[in-house]
């Protein structure tokens, strides 16, 4: 299901992901189903299931036992599709004046509205177009319609074990798309007219097909068992018996006069019932026995010794059994090694499970129980508002990614700026004795610091221009004439004259001397306070002096 969010299980009849189907036949006696396997253009029939209904038990009992067995054998992520019995469905051929799907889908319940004995709400519909005609932009279309309630019931029979499948097709539709799309006998009778025939236990259905068109469907509400049932009671002998028998030698004749006679009596009784059903669909073609070129191609019933010929010789009609083989015919379809050959009351299962395989396939599940499309939608939903939303997530996230990506590549810049301007304006003594060891956190702390060392600097400098060179070496020879270093024993470590002042920091040997430094420099006149007052009061000393202009410069 995740896959088919993105990209869609086939395009076509190309299948981009495999997809494994079970086709389900369900008849009063028996299930029939058949498993295939798509994948790209080939189409594998794996596994052919055949259930016969329990004796004991209701037939919904009996129905779901049955199916509950087949869903063990179903091979793993399987889906089901179902066919209903042509008996509970109203068909008609219908010719309208476009040959577009889509408005023959919307235009197709009101065309076959007055043919149906049941309001058309209560009606589901599809169609099959069977011929185009681009001359004139026109198309015949085959019509089903079936009531829901019929739908419902059968529904009801799968949902005991559930079973909800994607498809619901006709038993003879489902027959006649196989025929069509994959039989070599349609090869070769392509321009005549075909009844598929299929007798059964308890119904006989019956399609015909003129100019490989399917154009109708009949169901006759009886089968073999019907006439055996006719036998047992005119021979008086068991049904079991009558069933050995006929099972035995069909219609070729045993060593029981009475018998040979009285089936050939019943079975020819039948096939004219069959052959009435029959002329009615040459007359709805609108065509004369003169003009009929048809055969009978029997399916259900073609394993009866002598049928086929027994039809033929009643009917004047070729009647030929079916050779399921022929339904390998095309190289698309091929059967798995292990499965041996295609047994005829397998072929309607066959065909239900091949029923998908064009675009646009007959179907007649109703919407609302259509759970996978409904899934898929509200996946695909649900996965477009997480793909928005990780949409919108991820541009946020690549908008904070982008965000603090400069973030930090300013921070980075910033630091790098104020590592420069650190190491390239450090902080003179002076500034840490006013700043102290204050760390730097912005920019600006760090151009203001580089501005006030700038501002030192220009100072300095212009203090050295040749206006003041002259009164600062006034004051360093002053100062060097009145301290004799070696007699006090000074060892000066800095002298640093400003305009307004002179710092003088160093040390002398002998405590005693220390005063007498502070009185030579007071009784100078171009000295004068000396802060603080206890600067001198140690061998240690770091003095402020103030300076006074020599008289030459006052």
């Amino acid at each position: 299901m995740i896959k088919n969010i993105f990209i869609p299980e086939r395009f076509g009849s190309y299948y981009i992901f495999p997809q494994r189907i079970i086709g389900l036949d369900i008849t009063k006696t028996d299930i029939y189903a058949t498993q295939t396997y798509f994948k790209s253009r080939s189409i594998a029939i794996e596994s052919i299931m055949h259930q016969q209904l329990e004796s004991a038990g209701t037939y919904q009992e009996k129905v779901a036992a049955a199916l509950a067995k087949i869903v063990e054998q179903a091979g793993k992520g399987a889906v089901f599709f179902s066919s209903i019995s042509s008996g509970l469905v109203i068909a008609k051929t219908i010719k309208l004046p476009f040959t577009s799907y889509e408005k023959i889908k919307m235009i197709i319940a009101y065309e076959i509205e007055p043919s149906l004995p049941f309001p058309v709400a209560n009606a589901v519909i599809d169609f099959i177009i069977t011929k185009t005609d681009q001359t004139d932009q026109s198309a015949e279309v085959f019509v089903v319609a079936v009531q829901k309630q019929n739908i419902d019931e059968h529904l009801a029979l799968l949902k005991q074990v559930n079973i909800v499948p994607q498809l619901l097709t006709v038993d003879m539709v489902a027959l006649y798309l196989l025929y069509k799309n994959f039989s070599a006998q349609k090869q070769a009778s392509s321009h005549q007219n075909i009844v598929l025939l299929d007798i059964g236990n308890y119904e006989t259905r019956m399609a015909s097909i003129f100019d490989g068109q399917i154009k109708l469907l009949r169901t006759l509400p009886h089968g073999i068992v019907e006439q055996l049932k006719a036998i047992s009671k005119q021979l008086n002998i068991s049904l079991s018996e009558v069933h050995g028998m006929f099972v035995r030698f069909g219609l070729q004749g045993s060593s029981d006069l009475h018998f040979d006679q009285a089936i050939q009596h019943a079975v020819n009784q039948f096939i004219k019932d069959i052959g009435f059903t029959i002329n009615s669909f040459v007359q709805q073609a609108g065509t004369t026995s003169q003009e009929q070129n048809y055969k009978i191609i029997l399916i259900g019933g073609s394993e009866i010794k002598g049928l086929s010929e027994s039809i033929s010789r009643t009917l004047g009609i070729p009647c030929e059994p079916c050779k399921p083989n022929d339904f390998l015919y095309d190289h698309q379809l091929v059967m798995q090694p292990t499965q041996g050959s295609i047994t005829p009351p397998a072929l309607v299962s066959l065909g239900t499970s091949l029923s998908g395989w064009q675009e646009n396939a007959f179907n007649l599940m109703p919407a609302e129980y259509n759970t996978k499309k409904s899934s898929l939608i509200n996946y695909q939903l649900l996965t477009a508002f997480l793909l928005s939303l990780l949409l919108i997530v991820g541009l946020w996230g690549m908008r904070y990614w982008q965000i603090r990506s400069l973030r930090s590549e300013a921070y980075s810049s910033v630091e790098q700026t104020i590592t420069e301007l650190q190491d390239t304006f450090p902080k003179s003594q002076e500034l840490q004795e006013v700043e102290g060891e204050t760390p730097i956190e912005t920019l600006d702390d760090a151009v203001n610091i580089a501005n006030t060392i700038v501002t030192q600097q220009e100072k300095l400098v212009n203090e050295f221009s040749s206006a003041s060179r002259t009164a600062l070496v006034t004051y360093l020879l002053e100062l060097s004439s009145i301290l004799d270093a070696s007699a006090l024993g000074i060892k000066a470590k800095k002298i640093s004259i400003t305009q307004e002042r002179m710092i003088f920091s160093g040390s002398v040997a002998h405590l005693k001397d220390a005063p007498q430094i502070r009185q030579l420099l007071l009784q100078s006149p171009l000295f004068g306070e000396i802060t603080p007052p206890e600067a001198f009061e140690t061998t240690n000393f770091n003095a402020t002096i103030a300076l006074k202009k020599p008289r030459g410069n006052a």
